[in-house]
């Protein structure tokens, strides 16, 4: 055997080998870091957003408010849940959307819009602007049907009228 295949067959095993060694420590690092940062995280975060939805029915929000004006429902196959209707108190002059009390003057701004994302069907998403610091704006699914949307919408403003 040539010297030269013998250097080239060891070059070969020790790259190997220091590819393995280098590997494999970087692979530690990695898990080390990874249950760092997953740790931090979750103490941060310990309630996920989908468990913070109001989850309270229509006649619970009614015991609440006491029995409203009218009921606009938003999203028909969601209409007994609070984000599904809006519950109007004209005589008192506030509405409930989401489980939030808004007084009609602390709404800004009653609209919807497309809430389509890639590969989806539209969804229609009737969006309330409101003064209120923890609640600036409210959103409330109404479906793939654009025309059932834009009278919710109506609807909201015709009770509403600033």
């Amino acid at each position: 055997m040539k010297k030269s295949n013998i250097l080239s067959a060891v070059a070969s095993v020790l790259i190997v080998v220091w590819g393995g060694i280098s590997g494999l420590a970087s692979l530690v690092v990695g898990w080390f870091l990874d249950f760092l940062l997953a740790k931090k995280t979750n103490d941060e975060n310990e309630t996920p957003y989908f468990e913070k939805r109001q989850s309270e029915t229509i006649e619970q929000m009614a015991r609440t408010y006491g029995d409203p004006d009218d009921i606009i429902i938003v999203n028909a196959t969601r209409a007994n849940e609070t984000d599904g209707a809006v519950l109007v108190y004209q005589k008192e002059r506030f509405l409930v959307a989401a489980g939030v009390k808004v007084h009609f003057s602390d709404v800004v701004e009653i609209t919807f819009h497309n809430d389509q994302h890639v590969y989806a069907m539209p969804d229609y998403v009737v969006v309330i602007t409101t003064h209120l610091k923890d609640h600036e704006t409210i959103c409330l699914s109404a479906g793939q049907d654009v025309e059932w949307a834009g009278n919710v919408v109506a609807e909201i403003k015709e009770k509403v009228k600033w």
